[in-house]
């Protein structure tokens, strides 16, 4: 993003240096591709709004190309249960290049009824992931306490990046995650 304005301000005869002076100042945008800090054993935690498959595959394609010499691990929190089952097999089809995914409960928002919420489970969700991509290592935590225990194990592993993809409440477990969160 960065480049492309870049461009477009030369493009339009800006000075270079003025270019670049406005856009290191440009604090980018709250929760799409966020860096928030880093866990106890240094591996990068990302955050992200990413709620629908064509984003989930965005937001894991930027990863890959961002850190590609670390293992991915998505930090998924499914938002909507309609939105889930409507978009499963979407779903299914967006996590390619991941490692490892750890999935919690599915946010349901108020605005659901008890039908949508009758659609699909958040482990039958979770199964058809899994059993849609046997090559990812993939954990249902359900929980954020379960969730936040998953990531600490498996940050102790080696070099990782944390993607965190919610709608939702998941980035109330950054304090437990993160050893040093990202100044404002």
């Amino acid at each position: 993003n960065f480049l492309r304005a870049y461009t477009v301000g030369r493009a339009l005869g800006l000075d270079h240096n003025k270019i670049v002076k406005a856009l290191s100042s440009f604090p980018g945008i709250s929760k799409r591709f966020e860096h928030v800090g880093r866990t106890k054993n240094g591996n990068v935690v990302i955050n992200d709004y990413a709620h629908n498959p064509q984003k989930i595959k965005g937001l894991i394609d930027a990863a890959k190309e961002s850190y590609p010499d670390r293992k991915l691990c998505l930090v998924f929190q499914p938002h909507s249960v309609e939105r889930s089952f409507t978009f499963k097999q979407e779903f299914t089809e967006s996590l390619n290049g991941l490692d490892y995914l750890i999935m919690t409960e599915i946010f349901s928002p108020r605005r659901e009824t008890e039908q949508e919420r009758a659609l699909i489970t958040s482990e039958d969700f979770f199964n058809l992931l899994r059993d849609s991509n046997p090559d990812i290592e993939m954990t249902y935590a359900g929980s954020l306490d379960s969730t936040v225990k998953e990531i600490v194990d498996l940050d102790a592993q080696g070099e990782a990046v944390f993607i965190c993809a919610s709608a939702g409440n998941l980035p109330t477990i950054f304090p437990e995650i993160l050893k040093v969160e990202n100044p404002k």
